[in-house]
C-alpha cells in the first residue's frame, strides 16, 4: 500500500507543547470531528460495517478552532491489529497550506480492501505538526471492527433494500450531531449475527425486516408499520453508547448498550394495520454509532388488517 511521506519544516514557536509555524498561525485548535471512520466512498459514506474484498478509504474531518490561521499539519491514521499479523499500520494525510480561521477540511487516505482473515481491528486518527511529530494536537475517536464477522452484510444490505422501497411513508431527518458521518444511513447490519434474530430478514417472534441502518446521532424515522416493531440495535463503537427511542404511539425506553454488543428495543399499539409510527431517537452520549434493524408485524404491501 502506498504512504505519504513527510517532510519536516523547521522548528518555530511552541505553544501549550504545539509547534506554531509563525507567530502570525496557531495550530494548537486544530480538532478532529468525533469518530475516525471507514469509507468505500471517499468520505461520502459512513461504512460502520465494513466487509471484506471492498475498496476503502479512511476518513476524518479536522477544523480549525482559532481565530487565526493554523500552519502546516498532518493527520496520521493508524489501524491497529491486536490478533497479530503485521502489527501496526500507519497513513499520513498532509494539508501543508493549512486551514484558515474555522475551515475545515476532510482528511482522506486510501487504504484498500480488507482481507477474510477473523481479526479485530481498531482505527484511530490523531492530528500533528511537523514541527512536533511526538505530541498529538487532537486524536479522534476510535472505531473497532471485524471485516470477517460482516462479510455476509452485501445480503442483508439487498434485502433492506427491498424492504424501504415502494410508498412506505417513512422519512428520516438527521440532526446535527456527528459532523464525520454527514448524517450518512449505511444498510449494512448483519441480521443472522444478532442475539435475537430468526431467520434471515425475520426477527425470533416472526416479524419481518422494514428498515435498517446506523445511527450518529440524534434523529427521528417515521414509518406506516404494525402492531407490533422490533429494534435490534448494536453499538459498533468501543466506547459504551445510551440510546432513548421515544414512540408517538406509546413508549418511551432508554438503554446502555456496552461496546459491541447487541440489544433490543419492542413497541407494541393495539389497533388497525397499517399504523402510522414515529421514534425520536437520541442519545446522552458524545461518540454514538448504533446500527440497528427494525421488524414489523406488517409491511408495505401486505392488505390491511383491521
Amino acid at each position: 500500500m502506498k504512504q505519504t511521506q513527510i517532510y519536516y519544516s523547521q522548528l518555530g514557536a511552541m505553544s501549550a507543547g504545539v509547534a506554531l509555524d509563525d507567530p502570525q498561525t496557531d495550530s494548537t485548535k486544530l480538532v478532529t470531528t468525533d469518530t475516525v471512520y471507514v469509507s468505500p466512498d471517499g468520505g461520502t459514506t459512513n461504512e460502520p460495517f465494513p466487509a471484506p474484498g471492498v475498496e476503502y478509504d479512511f476518513c476524518v474531518d479536522v477544523t480549525n478552532g482559532s481565530d487565526s490561521p493554523s500552519g502546516p499539519f498532518y493527520v496520521r491514521f493508524t489501524l491497529d491489529n491486536p490478533s497479530g499479523g503485521s502489527g501496526n499500520q500507519t497513513f499520513d494525510f498532509k494539508q501543508d497550506a493549512g486551514l484558515d480561521t474555522k475551515q475545515s477540511v476532510k482528511a482522506v487516505v486510501h487504504f484498500g480492501p480488507f482481507t477474510d482473515d477473523d481479526v479485530n481491528y481498531t482505527l484511530s486518527a490523531c492530528i500533528y505538526s511537523p514541527d512536533a511529530p511526538e505530541t498529538p494536537i487532537n486524536c479522534a475517536g476510535t472505531f473497532g471492527f471485524d471485516p470477517h464477522s460482516n462479510k455476509s452484510a452485501s445480503n442483508t444490505a439487498d434485502t433492506a433494500s427491498t424492504a424501504t422501497t415502494g410508498d412506505t411513508g417513512g422519512s428520516s431527518t438527521t440532526a446535527s450531531g456527528a459532523g464525520n458521518n454527514n448524517g450518512t444511513t449505511a444498510s449494512t447490519p448483519d441480521a443472522t449475527a444478532t442475539a435475537s434474530s430468526g431467520s434471515v430478514g425475520t426477527d425470533a417472534d416472526g416479524r419481518r425486516l422494514l428498515d435498517q441502518g446506523s445511527w450518529n446521532g440524534a434523529t427521528s424515522k417515521s414509518y406506516q408499520g404494525g402492531q407490533g416493531m422490533h429494534y435490534q440495535l448494536k453499538n459498533v463503537n468501543v466506547l459504551g453508547t445510551t440510546i432513548t427511542i421515544n414512540s408517538n404511539l406509546g413508549g418511551n425506553k432508554s438503554l446502555l448498550i456496552l461496546p459491541q454488543q447487541t440489544t433490543d428495543m419492542q413497541f407494541d399499539c393495539f389497533g388497525a394495520e397499517p399504523m402510522g409510527w414515529t421514534f425520536d431517537i437520541s442519545t446522552d452520549s458524545d461518540a454514538f454509532i448504533v446500527a440497528w434493524s427494525l421488524y414489523s408485524t406488517w409491511l408495505p404491501g401486505d392488505p390491511p388488517n383491521k
